[in-house]
């Protein structure tokens, strides 16, 4: 008999008449109420609601439920105030008409809001909802499974969210007398006492009627698991005194009549319970009518007053009907079953086309890539094969270059070496020769020329080969050819650092000014710069301003 009491209780938390169902709410909003500010419409519809007016108190709430659509991302506060009213909208839809479909998507609405925005507080109302739907449809429907472990986990995970956010004590005192119902329903109070001794201790010093009345209904709820009835009858009559709200009263005198009615105590316990029916039928509360003569019927017949019990049974029955025949509770699992359904059916959908896409997008990558590693492999061989070609011919060239440059070289040095050692020559003439050929060589742009050789520059200085090439290997320490490199190197870079040459390539300028050996050309460049060209031109590129060779002057010494 003792479970009976979580399933009325918890689905009548706010019981209600059963009103009809308003028609068409969202279309026949009261403009009047529609430019007032939310937390003046919340407000508004918690007056109503604890006067028993739910259709007053839904019209105010989904005013403000339905600004989270046209309200901006960023506002916080409309969205808090949305999420506050739709939680208000799902105990409205739950425990007075009863709605437990729209109740569902009211919570679920809430729940994702409060999940998005870090709304803490509003999650932990969102949960205590969603679980107290759970049980009120599980005993609408006479099922039993085995939930009370699962459902008082979640009620005390969201009585932690809510000390820890800070949630408002009358929202925190549902919490916790939902608590304190299912721990003695369920048989489990020594279990929760920690949960609900944590309560007390952090709401110890407070005083608002909510946390009293949740208070007193804690300890009496703890006193009689260590098997002080007294004093938890005590307790009860110490908040029946303070109660002021409906529903407290109906939630304190229901554990009351529990009580008396294991310490045996029928006569006072069957007076109290009176008081329930009396309230309940009333007021027109069919499903907390249908709860309380249950309830007498399962009293009666454990007493073995079957005629009273067959009473009870009958008047519980007909108002179960009632229940079923108006609201939308016949079609909640069937519709939740279909809803599970369908949105499983289209996350298949959804799979099974991202599933394809993704092969196609494999296959089309799998053949690119083996496209490409073909053409690779391909550009490669060909580059192989031409790059050792051009090595071949490469070497050929230097191997053919080299030879011929020994070979002139060492007909030079034989004539240098007959003619010069017996040439007489003062050192006044040769100064003179010595200025002649400085001036050719800084002065004549036929020194760029690929056909200027030493004997054209022994004609230009109006003398002979021999005399000049003595000249210049006493006074420049060096041969004619390493001399005419050495101004050309010095040209090559000064033509680098002219922007009319910004188009050519190295081997452009080389060639510009007569230096047709690419391999000769790199080994002057590197003898005289002591940088290779490549290098040499990138730094002027960068202005880094490279220092140009210096070139020998007339007034070298011997």
């Amino acid at each position: 008999m003792r479970r009976i009491v979580t399933y009325w209780l918890l689905i009548l938390t706010g019981i209600v008449t059963m009103a009809g169902k308003p028609g068409d709410l969202y279309s026949t909003l009261d403009k009047r109420l529609a430019g007032q500010a939310s937390d003046r419409l919340i407000e508004q519809g918690l007056d109503y609601f604890n006067r028993d007016v739910p259709d007053s108190a839904l019209e105010c709430f989904a005013i403000v439920a339905n600004r989270r659509h046209t309200a901006a991302p960023n506002d916080t506060a409309q969205m808090k105030f949305s999420a506050r009213a739709l939680k208000d909208m799902g105990n409205i839809y739950k425990d007075y008409y009863p709605d437990y479909l729209e109740a569902s998507k009211c919570y679920q609405a809430c729940m994702d809001i409060a999940q998005k925005y870090h709304f803490d507080d509003i999650r932990a109302m969102a949960i205590n909802g969603l679980t107290s739907l759970e049980i009120s449809n599980v005993y609408l429907y006479q099922e039993t499974p085995h939930i009370e472990d699962t459902i008082l986990t979640r009620y005390s995970h969201a009585l932690d969210i809510a000390i820890a956010s800070g949630l408002d004590d009358e929202q925190l005192a549902i919490i916790a007398n939902n608590i304190a119902i299912c721990a003695y329903s369920y048989n489990k109070a020594q279990e929760f006492q920690p949960v609900m001794e944590k309560f007390l201790r952090d709401k110890g010093d407070h005083t608002s009627q909510p946390i009293v009345l949740a208070k007193r209904l804690c300890q009496a709820v703890i006193a009689h698991a260590r098997g002080d009835s007294e004093m938890a009858i005590e307790l009860l009559d110490q908040a029946l005194e303070q109660a002021t709200v409906g529903r407290d009263i109906v939630r304190l005198n229901t554990i009351k009549f529990f009580i008396l009615g294991e310490m045996g105590k029928d006569e006072d316990a069957v007076a109290t319970y009176k008081n329930v029916e009396q309230y309940a039928s009333g007021h027109d509360r069919h499903i907390l009518m249908a709860d309380v003569y249950h309830n007498l019927m399962v009293f009666y017949r454990s007493r073995g007053n079957d005629q009273e019990a067959d009473k009870y049974e009958q008047l519980a029955l007909k108002e179960q009907n009632l229940i079923l025949s108006k609201g939308r509770l016949i079609d909640m699992n069937e519709q939740k079953f279909l809803l599970r359904i369908d949105e499983a059916n289209k996350q298949a959908e959804r799979l099974a086309y991202q599933n394809r896409i993704k092969a196609r997008i494999l296959w089309v990558i799998t053949a690119f890539v083996l496209l490409l590693v073909a053409s690779w492999l391909l550009i490669y061989r060909k580059y192989r094969q031409v790059k050792e070609k051009n090595r071949l011919l490469y070497q050929r060239s230097l191997d053919v270059l080299q030879a011929e440059q020994d070979k002139l070289e060492a007909v030079e040095q034989q004539q240098e070496k007959k003619h010069t050692s017996t040439l007489p020559m003062d050192e006044e003439a040769q100064s003179e020769l010595l200025h002649r050929i400085f001036i050719i060589m800084e002065t004549y742009p036929e020194v760029y020329q690929e056909y200027f050789t030493l004997d054209r520059l022994a004609e230009l200085a109006d003398s002979n080969r021999n005399y000049v090439s003595k000249v210049i290997n006493e006074r420049y320490q060096c041969s004619f050819n390493n001399l005419l490199a050495e101004y050309r190197v010095k040209e090559v870079c000064r033509r680098m650092h002219d922007t009319r040459y910004d188009n050519y390539t190295i081997e452009a300028l080389a060639d510009s000014v007569g230096i047709k050996s690419r391999s000769n050309f790199q080994a002057h460049f590197k003898r005289v710069t002591g940088l290779t060209p490549s290098a040499y031109w990138r730094m002027a590129r960068n202005n880094e301003t490279p220092s140009l060779p210096t070139t020998p002057t007339n007034d070298t010494p011997i």
